[in-house]
């Protein structure tokens, strides 16, 4: 034994001790991995169980900005006592995929939520289960790894286009277009006949 490793093990101190420090490298990534999971759980929570407060916010928040926006859209046959609508063009462009709203009636996740128009996936109603596909859906029942490669992309520098997707600012809305549907639509929006 050498000299210093006497003199410290006289003061109590060992040498072995600087083995089991562990990496700092180690602890952040242990860190960030507890941060990704709670986000997960956050945006899935977040999405299926959207508040009336964060509706409101985000309704107040395009107030304020005082968009320049306009659609054009066909009111579609009730589906499970929801209306429903077909959007078919967005500040006058034609739209290249289908995109469908559904009035909630408040029942199925948050009885504060009814009559808020939510967008549905490209189809509206499942062939299979006649139910009615909630965007959302995608993220939370389809894939882990659509909702997960989403909330990698959404860091404080994500800057997305209005139509794409933004699910921890716009939750069920998805994206800030369908959020601005949405609202014009509760404040009452019309829609052509079928």
């Amino acid at each position: 034994m050498n000299k210093l490793n006497k003199s410290l093990k006289n003061k109590g101190i060992s040498m072995k001790r600087r083995g089991k420090r562990p990496n700092p490298l180690n602890l952040t990534l242990k860190n960030q991995y507890k941060i990704n999971n709670l986000s997960y759980e956050t945006f899935k929570k977040n999405l299926k169980y959207m508040q009336i407060t964060q509706i409101n916010k985000l309704y107040n928040k395009i107030k304020e900005e005082n968009i320049d926006f306009e659609f054009d859209c066909k009111i579609l046959k009730q589906e499970h006592g929801r209306k429903m609508i077909k959007i078919t063009s967005i500040n006058k462009k034609p739209l290249s995929k289908n995109l469908f709203f559904y009035q909630s009636t408040g029942k199925s996740r948050n009885n504060k939520i009814k009559d808020i128009w939510f967008p549905c996936d490209e189809v509206c109603l499942s062939p299979i289960s006649k139910r009615i596909t909630k965007a959302e859906n995608r993220y939370l029942y389809n894939n882990r790894n659509n909702l997960t490669s989403q909330i990698k992309k959404e860091t404080p520098s994500y800057n997305p286009a209005n139509n794409e997707p933004y699910l921890s600012k716009y939750g069920r809305f998805i994206n800030k277009e369908n959020t601005i549907i949405s609202k014009m639509l509760y404040n009452g929006f019309k829609c052509k006949s079928k």
